[in-house]
């Protein structure tokens, strides 16, 4: 009997060094004697299953009391756990827990959360913002985003009128800029917003953007998604408009050249002449013209302009136009190309004794 007493009498002692109890309702776990580790509360798995354990430990060093009350019902798999500034916690929509969220009020009214966004290494508070529609128009969407200069904007395309209150308007937007944070779309018909018109654009509230650099260009589906395109900044073609060893003869058209595709609306930022063999006594003198194409017949029936204001020349006994008494001169009212168009080589001049071998060279660049 008396062991039995020991036993218990020491259990007890070793529980009252590990527990206390500080009222009716108050149990607290006492950090150990060593003072090396704080209190510390397990709960074990079934002994069938092993010794692995859940559990409550405080941190080492608090600067108060922090008391936690969990909530009466268990979140829905569509919900998140939250917890307040009095240590409540609570369940609630996910969507509702993220910064910027875009929400209809109103027929009229959008609200957009307040919250923070980061550009680059930049981050921006914002308050709470309204966005209200106005106008009968037909159907279009708004695109909420913050600019790369890290301002919250409204952008649309329709003839609606949106005004914004703690963040700014943009018309002729039809997508999400390139350098952007998007937030969300909003669809709106006539003058109210869709019920079920907004869309949730955020995949993250912090961005480095990618800006379009020298030959190089950005665009931005409404999806969110980037595409990066790479184009030459210049284009040189050499037009050999005379064999080596033919002498150089005047009259239009000594070469053609159709404009392709990749250098639509590029422009002509350069030109220059060589030829194997110099003429002597007088100028080889060379004309670029542009020739609007027909539909049938000679392409170069139809509007041809000169692209020179001052013609390439060569001089007597020299190699190349680089050395002209008199360098070219390039019309910029007519230097620019379209896909499909005709650059025609004319030869206007020859030296007495005619040059051989004569090369053009053209340089496009990138508008």
């Amino acid at each position: 009997m008396r062991s039995i007493r020991t036993v218990v009498s020491a259990l007890i002692a070793l529980g009252a060094s590990l527990f206390s109890q500080q009222s009716s309702n108050i149990f607290q776990a006492i950090p150990n004697t060593a003072d090396t580790s704080t209190g510390e509360v397990r709960f074990l798995e079934k002994r069938s299953n092993g010794t692995n354990y859940f559990s409550f430990k405080a941190p080492t060093s608090m600067s108060g009391n922090i008391l936690v009350t969990p909530f009466l019902s268990l979140p829905a798999s569509t919900e998140c756990v939250t917890l307040s500034s009095t240590g409540q916690m609570a369940t609630a929509s996910c969507a509702s827990m993220t910064d910027l969220q875009v929400t209809r009020t109103s027929s009229t009214v959008l609200n957009i959360a307040a919250g923070s966004a980061r550009i680059g290494s930049v981050t921006t508070a914002y308050s709470a913002a309204t966005a209200t529609l106005s106008g009968s128009v037909a159907s279009s969407t708004a695109y909420v985003y913050v600019s790369s200069a890290g301002v919250l904007t409204v952008g649309h395309n329709g003839a609606a009128t949106v005004t914004c209150s703690g963040c700014t308007t943009a018309t002729g937007v039809s997508a999400f800029p390139s350098d952007s944070l998007p937030i969300a779309t909003a669809t709106y018909t006539s003058s109210a917003w869709d019920v079920s018109g907004i869309t949730d654009r955020r995949a993250q509230l912090s961005s480095y953007p990618i800006a379009a650099g020298t030959g190089v260009s950005i665009s931005t589906a409404v999806s969110g998604a980037q595409t990066i395109s790479t184009f030459p900044q210049t284009v040189t073609v050499q037009l050999p408009v005379t064999d080596w060893s033919i002498n150089t003869a005047t009259g239009d058209g000594q070469y053609y050249f159709v404009v392709p595709s990749y250098i639509n609306n590029y422009i002509i930022t350069g030109v220059s002449s060589n030829v194997i063999n110099s003429g002597t006594t007088g100028t080889t003198d060379v004309q670029i013209a542009r020739c609007a194409t027909t539909a049938t017949g000679n392409q170069c029936s139809g509007t041809v302009v000169d692209v020179l204001s001052t013609k390439l020349t060569i001089d007597s006994g020299e190699a190349n136009s680089s050395t002209a008494a008199t360098p070219p001169v390039i019309n910029s009212s007519n230097a620019t190309v379209t896909t499909g168009q005709i650059i025609r080589v004319d030869v206007d001049a020859v030296s007495t004794t005619p040059a051989k071998g004569l090369i053009v060279t053209l340089v496009f660049g990138a508008a």
